[in-house]
């Protein structure tokens, strides 16, 4: 009883509410009891109960994270204001997780987000990040019980060309037709399905200088991208 919790969801489950209620937590929310606003394109604002910073640059990892875990920092009593940490925030890298790479005149992107919380926020991302005229390839595979309905439908505006990845070999993995199935279903078709490596070549041939390439959809896909991106630059 009386224990903190730290929840980033900005809309937490009625049963998580609950549960912290029965518990007796010290339960501290996103948005009531502490919080962030994204200023511009360099400068982002964190705030709690009795502390406001404006930090920069933006961060790579996602902000409602760091937001949760500088609320952790106070309530173990560390005093942000003193510490050297915040310039640091932004050098924070977390493998596969809006992870870029340069590779033959492409920016590709590798994101694991594999539900629509996620996918959300690959979305803000990729907005922030974006640059005129550039057109983004979408490679994605995904695992069947997740929620890929609502996870593609976060990118549709976003993703111009699609790509199936073959996931095949994965038992948990969603099929081919599931996915076509999903992307029809919000009026978009894939341009092509293979394995990831083959659809990173097909991306490769059908964007130009300057496009984005997009791999996203689970931990399988994107180890799948970095190998086959690894594989054709050595």
């Amino acid at each position: 009883a009386g224990k903190p919790v730290v929840c980033a969801d900005f809309s937490p489950p009625q049963s998580l509410l609950d549960h912290a209620k029965n518990l007796s937590a010290s339960l501290h929310l996103m948005s009531r009891d502490f919080g962030y606003s994204v200023a511009d394109e360099f400068l982002w604002n964190w705030w709690n109960s009795g502390t406001q910073f404006s930090l920069q640059p933006l961060p790579q990892l996602p902000l409602p994270s760091l937001a949760a875990a500088l609320q952790v920092a106070c309530i173990l009593g560390l005093d942000l204001s003193v510490l050297d940490a915040f310039p640091r925030l932004a050098a924070l890298r977390v493998p596969g997780r809006f992870q870029t790479l340069q590779w033959r005149e492409r920016q590709v992107i590798l994101d694991v987000a594999h539900n629509p919380a996620a996918t959300a926020y690959l979305v803000e991302r990729l907005k922030q990040s974006a640059a005129s005229g550039s057109k983004i390839h979408g490679i994605v595979a995904m695992m069947a019980d997740k929620d890929r309905a609502q996870s593609l439908a976060n990118l549709k505006g976003q993703v111009s060309y699609w790509y199936i990845a073959d996931l095949s070999f994965i038992p948990r993995a969603a099929t081919v037709e599931q996915l076509r199935q999903n992307l029809v279903d919000l009026g978009v078709d894939a341009e092509f399905s293979g394995s990831v490596a083959e659809c990173l070549q097909v991306a490769y041939s059908n964007s130009a200088a300057g496009d984005r390439i997009l791999v996203f959809g689970s931990f399988y896909t994107v180890a799948a991208g970095l190998q086959a991106l690894v594989a054709t630059t050595e």
